[in-house]
């Protein structure tokens, strides 16, 4: 059995279909359904039930693939610090991040990296939170770069930035004549009770700003009225720009973002936590130089934002 066998097995595992794991692995699905069937052959036991649609494991599949896991993940930090020990500055970084953040945010992190560790190769996953952290969790990433509260018990983090939830809306909007002095933010602030009867453009449930915008409806007693919804933040903050209704926004990204006619920013009066950032990491796993380096280039640039 080779390590590649394991992996081939988990990612059939992780698509639940032979044709997708086949196009992910870039093998031809003949080739994958022969080596996982040689597996089995080899194990003397069905690793996948392939009586349903989509395909699913069996109990002796659930054990092999836990097992593959840690196999794998017990490579990687082995690799990792022999790599460490011998001061390659190579190897490579499995890195998780929301789609905003790393528009806004790794065109920043990622030139100084790359100054400290120009053959390192940097493989990039875009999710929601509970998509990073369910990568975490399976060792397919090595970092996460996400808001808190983090679910699982088996995720550590490191503090990055706290950062104030904003509502965000067209240029011009007449709640600007409404809007107060507000000692505690950069902003003015409006309260979101202004804008019931606005069209709002949010993220999609499951994502963690969505949730906080969930809470923050709740709170103020108000169904909000739903333009449309959509996984990006830049997106949002952009057809606000253009006039289409209002949405939340962050005060870390909002400095990045540039558009002919900047929406206008504002707090709000009655304020929520603020909403911290973490980059998160699996516990107990040992973290690469070129992993404890990132976070602080990462840690280095937010302080500065």
């Amino acid at each position: 059995m080779e390590f590649r066998h394991l992996v081939y097995m988990l990612k059939v595992a992780e698509e639940r279909s032979f044709s997708k794991a086949a196009q992910k692995l870039y093998i031809t699905q003949p080739s994958l359904s022969q080596y996982i069937l040689n597996l089995e052959h080899q194990l003397n036991v069905q690793l996948f039930d392939r009586t349903t649609n989509p395909i699913k494991l069996t109990y002796a599949g659930e054990i092999f693939a836990e097992k593959a896991r840690n196999i794998l993940s017990m490579q990687k930090e082995l690799t990792h610090q022999m790599e460490d020990i011998a001061e390659t500055r190579r190897g490579r970084l499995n890195l998780g991040i929301t789609p905003h953040r790393g528009t806004f945010l790794l065109p920043k992190v990622l030139p100084i990296f790359y100054r400290l560790f120009p053959q390192v190769e940097i493989k990039l996953m875009e999710g929601t939170s509970a998509e990073l952290e369910d990568w975490l969790v399976k060792g397919i990433i090595d970092l996460a770069v996400m808001a808190l509260p983090i679910q699982s018990e088996d995720i550590a983090y490191e503090v990055i930035l706290s950062e104030e939830l904003l509502l965000t809306l067209p240029s011009g909007h007449p709640v600007q004549a409404r809007a107060k002095y507000n000692k505690n933010s950069l902003y003015p602030s409006i309260s979101l009770n202004w804008l019931k009867d606005e069209p709002f453009i949010l993220l999609h449930h499951g994502q963690g700003l969505r949730q906080i915008a969930n809470e923050v409806f709740r709170k103020m007693g108000f169904t909000p009225r739903i333009l449309l919804e959509t996984k990006s933040l830049d997106t949002a903050n952009a057809l606000v720009a253009a006039g289409l209704g209002v949405t939340f926004s962050l005060a870390s990204i909002s400095k990045f973002s540039s558009f002919p006619e900047p929406p206008m920013l504002f707090s709000l009066d009655d304020p929520v936590p603020p909403r911290i950032l973490a980059i998160a990491f699996k516990q107990g796993t040992y973290l690469p130089r070129i992993a404890v380096d990132f976070i602080k280039i990462t840690k280095d640039v937010f302080q500065v934002i």
